[in-house]
């Protein structure tokens, strides 16, 4: 019954085994730069003060900072299961439950990605 659910997630967004597998490849070059895509994630979040609202002391952002250290572990696990469909719907509630507008979630998905594809290619052009 779980897998279903996955599967059609993964078709939605067009993603096939093959691309799972791809994306197994960048997990060293994610964890070696994880400090760095926190950086580039937070400093971007910080200059918006309608979500830096929701880091108001160092404790949270910390906790934060955690929480993306995890997400960015999953999301280059190429491990695409219920597990992973349960983590990022709590993940999701969280986000609902302190207010973020899904909006803001997708622009800051787009900017990590952004960055990304960034480093992906400076890997591979060196």
């Amino acid at each position: 019954m779980n897998r279903p659910i996955i599967d059609d997630l993964l078709d939605e967004y067009a993603i096939a085994k093959e691309d799972c597998d791809a994306i197994k490849l960048i997990a060293p070059l994610v964890t070696e730069n994880k400090e760095q895509l926190a950086d580039h994630h937070y400093a971007h979040i910080s200059t918006k003060e309608n979500l830096a609202r929701f880091f108001k002391n160092e404790e949270t952002l910390k906790r934060a900072r955690s929480a993306f250290y995890g997400w960015l572990d999953m999301l280059v696990s190429g491990k695409y299961d219920y597990s992973y469909y349960l983590r990022l719907n709590k993940i999701g509630a969280t986000h609902v439950r302190i207010g973020l507008v899904t909006h803001h979630v997708h622009v800051a998905m787009s900017h990590l990605r952004n960055h990304l594809i960034r480093l992906i290619e400076e890997e591979f052009e060196s």
